[in-house]
């Protein structure tokens, strides 16, 4: 057994740790007791767990480093956030762009991963510029994510699709939905789209990198097409209040994938659908900022009126925040603010940890 000295001693050591690793994080002032304490239960609330960086392993499941590293870029802990990454892209991501997802299985997880790791590679150039190493060393890999969706969306446009989906890609939408992979999911869609654009224009205009400007290119030419598909999709699969071609028709529900004649879920958990899609599958379309704002008010409505509960998102026959991000950045990005605070002072409270 350990004397009570050594005991509160190594608290004071994991404190003071701690203290260190969050000295380069922004401070952010809320009111009440998890507001005053948002970096240590935002960042550290992570613990030594599959959700951490607090080990440098997290497994091949790209959720969980997604997850962790674009908070930890997102409140200005970059050193951590790029040595966290580095392990990942070094020890997971194949020479075909591919992620190796060995720890979890075969089954995989998202093919919106793709998109999201590039999101994040160019997140880190642009709020963390000064991790030169890390910028340096996976600008391959963002190369060949990149080179890796163009091939997707080559199998897209070369496969006989239903009318509603041509050129979208197919595959799964989620690690537990990962035998699903015959339907046309529009958070796979949509996060390709914003990987494919954002890498292209990064590609193109980069001065001080060794970039692939002919990838760059391909990627912007190729985005102009699926941005076409995918528009085109959603215009033909939302489901209106009257005949969609009048001017007055109001979009009442958008199904998860692309389908014809989709009918509206009357609550968020009435399935095993419904519950992933207020779970993964809206809010992940919503952190893609892709869609019209009309639509993306749907999806906000439906979490507002049939998803959430105190400010806290539903699944099946309990509460479940785990990717919960995207519900409030839909909320920031169309202007609603009390569905923002909402959620982020119903996640303190019911879903945070209190320790």
């Amino acid at each position: 057994p350990i004397t009570a000295e050594e005991f509160y001693s190594s608290i004071l050591d994991t404190y003071q740790h701690h203290q260190e690793l969050a000295a380069p994080a922004m401070v952010v002032k809320l009111p009440g007791a998890e507001g005053k304490r948002q970096v240590d239960m935002s960042v550290f609330g992570f613990g030594a767990t599959y959700w951490s960086y607090g080990r440098e392993d997290n497994g091949s499941l790209p959720l969980n480093w997604l997850t962790v590293d674009d908070a930890l870029v997102e409140w200005g802990m970059c050193k951590q956030a790029t040595e966290h990454l580095d392990f990942y892209f070094t020890n997971y991501v194949k020479p075909s762009g591919e992620i190796n997802y060995y720890t979890w299985g075969t089954a995989g997880d998202s093919v919106s991963d793709y998109g999201r790791l590039v999101d994040l590679y160019l997140k880190i150039n642009e709020l963390c510029p000064e991790q030169t190493d890390f910028i340096h060393k996976h600008l391959p890999t963002a190369e060949l994510f990149g080179a890796l969706l163009l091939k997707y969306r080559a199998v897209a446009e070369s496969h006989t699709a239903p009318s509603c989906c041509t050129g979208l890609l197919q595959g799964a939408p989620e690690h537990d939905w990962s035998s699903t992979t015959d339907k046309y999911f529009y958070n796979n869609n949509v996060w390709t789209l914003r990987g494919i654009e954002m890498l292209g224009q990064f590609l193109v205009s980069a001065t001080s990198l060794p970039v692939n400007k002919t990838l760059g290119h391909l990627l912007l030419n190729d985005s102009v097409k699926f941005r076409q598909h995918i528009s085109s999709s959603l215009q033909r699969c939302t489901v209106y209040n009257s005949t969609s071609s009048e001017p007055d028709a109001i979009p009442i529900f958008l199904p998860p994938y692309g389908e014809t004649d989709a009918i509206p879920y009357e609550s968020m958990t009435q399935s095993n659908e419904a519950s992933y899609s207020n779970f993964r599958f809206y809010p992940e379309v919503l952190l893609a900022d892709v869609m019209p704002r009309s639509l993306e008010n749907l999806l906000l409505e439906y979490h507002n009126n049939k998803g959430e509960l105190g400010g806290t998102s539903r699944w099946s026959t309990h509460l479940d925040d785990m990717p919960t991000a995207g519900w409030g950045y839909g909320a920031l990005t169309n202007n609603r603010t009390q569905d923002f605070l909402a959620l982020l002072y119903g996640h303190m409270a019911n879903y945070q940890s209190r320790g």
